[in-house]
């Protein structure tokens, strides 16, 4: 029944002068435009801005994402550095049982850099978290020269030692010995070794 109705508009719309056929087919045209415009073009129009605006924030979520997993890729690469580091400081800090070799070897050292050795007074253990300080007061007599043989050796020995307080002075009158190398000299220092403190 409503096609029949279209029909007869149309069949009256035929009959209808070219002025107004042609205003009519305009105004027909227009309104398609405008409907097609709201129902179909708008919608897509919005979803579009919407799909963009979604698109944005996961581009940004990614890359913020990219990001993070890169630092933490880096992170993990300096933990593990630095894990290797403090299992090779840990190795430079002497167990218990290795302390008398140790301080023989320091010794020697002293020994081969022909100094004479004064005083040699380890001090208190000083307790920290995992490892203990053991100073000790040394005192040698020798030159310039030999001193820094001394401490240069000290180097080679493999251990974390720190030398504290280092002071040197001319030997006292009543303690002067005069050696073919020179002026005998007195040095002082606290020489600080390290050692592992088990848990």
């Amino acid at each position: 029944m409503s096609f029949h109705f279209i029909e007869r508009i149309l069949d009256e719309i035929i009959k209808y002068p070219w002025l107004v056929k042609k205003v009519f087919v305009l105004v027909f045209s227009l309104l398609f435009f405008v409907l097609s415009y709201v129902f179909f073009l708008q919608p897509s129009k919005d979803l579009k801005i919407a799909l963009e605006k979604k698109e944005s924030q996961l581009r940004h979520q990614f890359e913020k994402l990219q990001q993070e997993a890169s630092a933490l890729d880096m992170q993990s690469k300096q933990i593990k550095m630095q894990n290797k580091q403090f299992k090779m400081m840990l190795k430079q800090l002497p167990a218990q049982n290795e302390m008398p070799g140790l301080l023989e070897a320091l010794s020697n050292t002293g020994a081969l850099s022909r100094l004479n050795l004064v005083s040699f007074t380890p001090q208190p253990e000083i307790l920290h978290d995992f490892y203990i300080e053991l100073p000790i007061q040394i005192t040698v007599s020798g030159n310039y020269h030999q001193f820094a043989l001394f401490v240069s050796q000290l180097a080679a020995i493999g251990r974390i030692l720190v030398i504290n307080d280092f002071e040197i002075e001319k030997a006292p009158i009543d303690k002067l010995i005069r050696i073919s190398q020179g002026e005998q000299l007195i040095m002082t220092m606290t020489l600080t070794l390290y050692r592992y403190r088990m848990p």
